[in-house]
């Protein structure tokens, strides 16, 4: 369930020619850094759920 939510945040982020503009840029650039932070986000969780195994 969280990679088809990432997948989606980058496909946002991803979307090139099809969505132009500054607005689009900076929200491009939104959905991009917001897909990294899921990263960051999943890989915390992973490790708070090990140290309390």
């Amino acid at each position: 369930m969280v990679d088809l939510k990432k997948k989606a945040l980058q496909g946002v982020a991803n979307l090139g020619d099809d969505f132009t503009g500054k607005g689009a840029d900076n929200i491009k650039s939104f959905y991009k850094e917001l897909a990294g932070n899921v990263d960051m986000f999943i890989n915390f969780i992973d490790k708070q759920k090990k140290s309390l195994s």
